[in-house]
């Protein structure tokens, strides 16, 4: 089940727009949090370094990764067992294949932000962060 889009009340008006997924409270530990910003499924996940988010479907089978177990910064699929590193978006055994699209969250007091762009016809676009280089200590 797709989680609902993102409330046009709890989208911001400046550039980029910040579009308010969820509480803090929200995201489990040791697991995630599906949303929905423009109608890309984003995983939202706590690890030790705080807040994490990518792209929700797992490369390999499309299995949602929200639904998966978090160890540290690594997200395992439920359904083949493939791992992914929450830092970069590689697989956590292969980091020179092409990673899962990564999204900044902003944490502000009790919400979960995240920044989307706004194309001319007013759809939301999540502003996916820049590749990183792959980690080699996962």
């Amino acid at each position: 089940m797709s989680p609902p889009p993102a409330d046009p009340d709890e989208v911001t008006e400046a550039s980029p727009r910040r579009v308010r997924v969820a509480k803090p409270a929200d995201v489990p530990e040791r697991g995630g949090l599906a949303v929905d910003v423009g109608g890309v499924e984003i995983g939202v996940f706590r690890s030790g370094e705080g807040y994490l988010a990518i792209e929700n479907a797992c490369p390999h089978a499309g299995v949602p990764l929200s639904t998966g177990d978090v160890a540290e910064c690594i997200v395992t699929c439920p359904a083949h067992g493939f791992q992914y590193d929450l830092r970069t978006g590689y697989a956590a055994d292969y980091p020179d294949g092409f990673p899962i699209p990564r999204f900044e969250v902003i944490v502000e007091g009790e919400a979960l932000w995240i920044e989307a762009d706004v194309e001319d016809d007013g759809t939301l676009v999540p502003r996916a962060l820049p590749r990183v280089a792959p980690t080699r200590d996962a």
